[in-house]
């Protein structure tokens, strides 16, 4: 992930840096570096970049932000519990 995302959101023209900050929240971002940042860590650590692509485009972070809203049932869960998934561990979260 990078920056970016957070530019494709559309809940952040509509609500602001109070919308970013939850999305962060629910997406669990450890960062969001530019690329030039993500190829400073790289080379830091030793590695040669061969190649760089996008991880998700502009559209693809659009339907992902719409299936946060559209999630229905996890969202009944969360009310519940207080838990967006209920058994992490199974997962490796």
């Amino acid at each position: 992930m990078t920056n970016k995302w957070e530019d494709y959101l559309i809940g952040g023209d509509l609500f602001g840096g109070r919308y970013l900050r939850w999305m962060r929240k629910v997406q669990r971002h450890k960062n969001l570096y530019s690329l030039k940042e993500w190829n400073n860590c790289f080379h830091k650590c030793g590695f040669k970049i061969v190649k760089s692509i996008g991880y998700e485009g502009e559209k693809a972070v659009h339907f992902n932000e719409i299936l946060h809203f559209t999630s229905f049932g996890l969202l009944i869960v969360y009310k519940l519990f207080r838990k967006w998934v209920l058994f992490p561990e199974i997962y490796n979260i």
